[in-house]
């Protein structure tokens, strides 16, 4: 990963859920973390600094979804 200090706890569990190659939708991480939305949203915020490329993008069903993008940082 980009960081020397890998996450734990919730913030390991958002990128979990975002390496897997479907990515997740916002839905499925307030699920998986107990988060309110914009919560989550900050969560990648603070991954995005400490340079961890997760990206919002749409799936071919149409679904927004969160997904680490593996090919940068």
């Amino acid at each position: 990963m980009a960081s020397p200090n890998p996450p734990s706890g919730k913030l390991a569990t958002l990128l979990d859920q975002t390496s897997q190659p479907a990515g997740a939708t916002i839905d499925e991480l307030i699920g998986a973390t107990g988060w309110q939305p914009h919560t989550v949203r900050a969560a990648f915020s603070r991954l995005r600094k400490r340079g961890f490329p997760i990206a919002l993008v749409t799936d071919a069903d149409g679904r927004k979804v969160y997904l680490l993008d593996p090919k940068e940082g």
